[in-house]
């Protein structure tokens, strides 16, 4: 399943550091496709592949819960567009 995990960011410094610190050591079970960041570095969105949503939760929270409040979305593949090709989820290659 595809998720995007929209971060409102209230200490952009540590939410950066935080991040990459901890990109290196993301679980097999999880993939970050992407990582967009806001011009004003307060806001930041993540495509991320994962068997769940609560998965991605288990990750992140501990990582950037205490720099930013995270919203995740589980993505409708059927109703989406541009997403990764090569995927090991399956309605991502439909």
């Amino acid at each position: 399943m595809f998720v995007t995990v929209i971060h409102r960011i209230n200490d952009p410094d540590q939410f950066e550091s935080s991040a990459q610190s901890a990109t290196p050591n993301i679980p097999s079970h999880l993939k970050l496709h992407q990582y967009l960041t806001g011009a004003d570095r307060k806001t930041a969105t993540c495509l991320w592949e994962a068997p769940s949503v609560e998965e991605i939760k288990k990750y992140l929270e501990p990582v950037s819960g205490q720099f930013s409040r995270n919203e995740y979305v589980q993505l409708n593949t059927e109703g989406s567009f541009g997403l990764p090709a090569g995927t090991t989820t399956s309605a991502a290659r439909n």
